[in-house]
This record gives C-alpha cells, sequence and structure tokens, in this order.
C-alpha cells in the first residue's frame, strides 16, 4: 500500500493500545520495563533487517549513518524520558497528555521550517496549519475534560520536561521523513540501539540499588513492557515512519499525515472504556471534542479545496 494515509491510520490502530498497556504496568521502574521494550523493538528490528538483508546484514549495518544514531536517541530515550519526568511531575496525566501530544505540532513545524520547507508561505498550508491547531486544542480539551483552566502552567519542570519530550520525538519524525526508504529500517535499528544503552544507564543511576529495581517489577510488567515493545515501539514506528516517508516521496504535505494521528486519544480513550467500563466517552465534552477533532483534520484533509473556495468568494 503506497498511500501515506493508509500508514497513518495502522499506526493509530496500532498506539491505540498503548495507553490501556500502559495502565497495566507498575510505575515503579519505568526505566527498567522501557528497556526491555526498547530490547524487544529491537530483536524485533533485527529480524526484520535479516529478512530483507539476509547474509548481508551485518555488512549493512556496519555503513549505518553515525547521524542515525544521535537522531535516534530523540525518537526513543528522549521522548520516554521526557514523558516520565512529566508525569511525575504533575498530580495528574492530564498536562503530560497535554505536552506529549505537542510531538505532532512539532513534526509539523520541524518539517516545515527545517527538513521539507515550502518555497512560500500559502493559504493552503495556511489552512492545513490551521486544522494541526484545531487538532491539537481538541487534544488539550479532552485531556483537561472540558475545564480549559484546568491546566497547571505553574509547574515550569514538568512543562519543560513534556515540551522536552515532545520536541525530541517532533524532531525525529520530521528527520525520518528524509531517510531513504532503503535505509528504513537501519534508522530504526539505530534508533532503538542507541536509546537502549542510555535507558539501562538511566536505570542504574537512577535506582542506586539494581536488585531492589528489578525485584519491584511482576512478571505481569514484564509481559506487558514486551507488549509495548511490539506493538508500538516496534510496528507503530515502522508504520508511523513507513507514513512520513511515503508523505515525503508523493509530496503528501506532513500536516495531512499528522493530522489523522490526532485521532489516537479518542482511540485510546475508547479501548480504556471497554477495557476498564471508564465513563470519560459518554461526558459532554468527549463529544464536543470529538467534533472539534473532525473539524481539524477535515481542514488539513481538504485545505486544497477550502482554500480555492476562499479565493474564488473574494
Amino acid at each position: 500500500m503506497q498511500k501515506p494515509i493508509f500508514w497513518a491510520i495502522l499506526t493509530v490502530l496500532l498506539w491505540s493500545s498503548s495507553s490501556t498497556l500502559a495502565r497495566f504496568i507498575s510505575l515503579s521502574s519505568p526505566y527498567l520495563l522501557f528497556s526491555i521494550s526498547f530490547a524487544c523493538a529491537l530483536l524485533i528490528f533485527l529480524i526484520r533487517a535479516r529478512k530483507v538483508y539476509g547474509d548481508k546484514l551485518i555488512a549493512k549495518l556496519r555503513t549505518i549513518p553515525v547521524s542515525y544514531f544521535f537522531v535516534g536517541i530523540l525518537g526513543y530515550y528522549a521522548i520516554w524520558l521526557g514523558n516520565t519526568k512529566s508525569f511525575q511531575s504533575f498530580d495528574s496525566a492530564s498536562e503530560t497528555t497535554v505536552l506529549n501530544y505537542t510531538w505532532l505540532v512539532f513534526t509539523v513545524l520541524f518539517s516545515q521550517l527545517i527538513f521539507n520547507r515550502p518555497p512560500k508561505l500559502t493559504t493552503d498550508i495556511a489552512l492545513r496549519n490551521l486544522g494541526i491547531l484545531l487538532c491539537f486544542v481538541a487534544v488539550y480539551f479532552l485531556a483537561v475534560e472540558g475545564n480549559l483552566r484546568g491546566f497547571n502552567f505553574a509547574n515550569v519542570r514538568g512543562v519543560l520536561w513534556g515540551l522536552f519530550g515532545g520536541a525530541s520525538y517532533g524532531f525525529f519524525s520530521a528527520y525520518s521523513s528524509r531517510v531513504p526508504q532503503k535505509d528504513h529500517i537501519l534508522f530504526l535499528i539505530a534508533a532503538v540501539a542507541a536509546s537502549l544503552p542510555v535507558m539501562i544507564i538511566t536505570f542504574v543511576l537512577h535506582t542506586g540499588h539494581i536488585a531492589s529495581g528489578i525485584a519491584e517489577i511482576t512478571l505481569r510488567d514484564v509481559l506487558f513492557a514486551l507488549a509495548i515493545g511490539i506493538f508500538v515501539d516496534a510496528f507503530g514506528y515502522m508504520t508511523w515512519t513507513r507514513a512520513l516517508q511515503l508523505g515525503k516521496r508523493l509530496s503528501t504535505d506532513v500536516a495531512k499525515v499528522a493530522s489523522i494521528v490526532f485521532l489516537l486519544p479518542v482511540t485510546s480513550l475508547v479501548i480504556v472504556f471497554v477495557v476498564f467500563r471508564e465513563i470519560t466517552i459518554s461526558e459532554p465534552y468527549f463529544l464536543k471534542t470529538l467534533v472539534l477533532l473532525l473539524a481539524g483534520i477535515g481542514l488539513a484533509q481538504k485545505s486544497t479545496a477550502v482554500s480555492r473556495f476562499l479565493l474564488n468568494k473574494r
């Protein structure tokens, strides 16, 4: 399938399980669990690369550019570190949810300013960016449960950590669109291979007593960490970077691709509702969020038609 929107939708389906899986995991040793998740993803990438390159795999691994490793740390280690630190700084997860989804805004921003800079700002591009903004407002509205003043801006440390994670993954995403298709799996291998030892070091430094840190996690924690490694850190990353690369090759604006992924918090909540029987999706603000989100996605997807309509009315 050579359509970036298809791969973006597939990414949403894969990543929708992340919130549910994360709720099953104890936060007592998050860095150790992330290390397990990264190791699982690395194994999957290596298996995939073995099928692609066969006996030439080792030779191919030796040709990976150093830049892939440095940028890759932003895509795995930095975003998880930023999200974890931000979550630990706030009393609730709502602020962290808002800050987490800044990565989609940063993806569009870095893409348009650095990696896929348009020759000039047009009405079409402005409308697509407005659609992204509406999508982000919808996520904000959902995270604060309809209370627009519910975000704690006074927690500077938590805000900065959240923005750090969002900006890191946004840069990683924008950069990944420039990676040649033939290097796709090599880029992901470099990203998670560079992040794994750094996350392990973070676990060691953060824990103090390694044995007690390991003893705190349960078999269930490990199983759900492996599930996150499979669905989120492995296959989810493959589909998302594939969507961005196809978008670049087919000249599909990154805002159109990113707008689809803004469905993620809604689909995640639906899964949480099914699993935990929570009543969030029956609240009035949920419907308002959905309407605003669909309006933003629709504007991003149909910006060209809307732009022509507005220009013809002048």
